[in-house]
């Protein structure tokens, strides 16, 4: 059967690629990556592994007759590997159609699991996170008072216990604010940075969060307690 494997790669520390994320990449015949000059970079940082796949870029903007040649190759015996710029696959980052497609030509998909900001700060929460609902980026014009009312309403008992969002710094304090704002001011774990040189974990209330955060720098992962 032809398989799709989706490879999970560091999101900072290049120590948390695995051995079996490394040989996938060995084994495979072509790799779909987000950002292929990325991609190429984290595979030189190994020269004693014979990863020699042919790279193709594959993100949001791969779509119709160009995505059908790729699921082709595959269903054709070529096996691949999809990854993303950094972290998991599909948190946050292209695969959703691709995959798709595989699966309607019975490719089997093969997750290679790894790093992911999104479990690294529910692993390190002060507070019982589950359930917990997961947006990745927020809306940044259209969409966005909707998400934050819909988030409100279904906090609480019956709903969701926390939740986590994905901030740039450019949008950090307005996040923050819409938080806030909509939500309350309510306990938080930020993090800022996740596994690289200047990693920041953060505990604090919202209002705090704005006031710690006043020169934002880095890629931030926000745990929100609902209840």
């Amino acid at each position: 059967m032809s398989k799709l494997y989706v490879v999970a790669t560091p999101i900072g520390n290049l120590g948390d690629i695995s051995d079996r994320a490394l040989s996938t990449l060995e084994q495979v015949s072509l790799i779909l990556a987000e950002d292929t000059r990325t991609t190429k970079k984290l595979i030189g940082l190994y020269p004693n592994r014979r990863i020699e796949a042919q790279i193709l870029r594959l993100d949001d903007s791969i779509q119709g007759i160009r995505l059908l040649n790729i699921v082709d190759q595959i269903a054709q015996g070529v096996e691949a590997a999809l990854v993303s710029e950094a972290g998991t696959p599909q948190i946050s980052d292209p695969g959703n159609s691709l995959i798709n497609e595989c699966i309607k030509r019975n490719i089997k998909v093969v997750p290679i699991p790894g790093p992911s900001a999104l479990a690294s700060i529910i692993s390190v929460a002060n507070f019982a996170v589950q359930p917990v609902i997961f947006y990745g980026f927020l809306p940044k014009k259209k969409g966005r008072v909707t998400t934050f009312e819909k988030l409100s309403k279904i906090a609480g008992k019956y709903g969701a216990s926390s939740a986590v969002v994905y901030e740039s710094p450019e949008r950090m304090e307005r996040t923050l604010t819409d938080i806030l704002e909509y939500l309350g001011d309510k306990e938080m774990v930020i993090g800022r940075e996740l596994t690289k040189k200047f990693e920041e974990i953060w505990y604090g209330k919202v209002s705090e969060a704005l006031a710690h955060f006043k020169a934002p720098k880095g890629e931030f992962t926000l745990l929100i307690k609902l209840n």
